[in-house]
């Protein structure tokens, strides 16, 4: 990816590849800074950002039929 070249080769071929797929995404970003000065109280960002994903998932899924595949960078 460091290639500028092979980097815009690759996101041509996801985006054509998103574009041709039949599905959705639910993502959360967290703002850490924003986040703790919002929040008074100890809260994992991560478990509150699992639970929005979880819960707009669900909402959002018209069958019965889906998977939701978290990722964690290091525990």
């Amino acid at each position: 990816m460091r290639i500028p070249q092979k980097r815009a080769e690759f996101y041509g071929w996801m985006n054509n590849f998103l574009e041709r797929s039949n599905f959705s995404c639910v993502f959360s970003v967290i703002l850490k800074t924003p986040f703790y000065h919002k929040y008074k109280y100890l809260a994992d960002p991560y478990r509150l950002s699992f639970e929005n994903i979880l819960n707009r998932a669900l909402h959002y899924s018209a069958s019965s039929k889906h998977g939701i595949y978290p990722e964690c960078r290091s525990a």
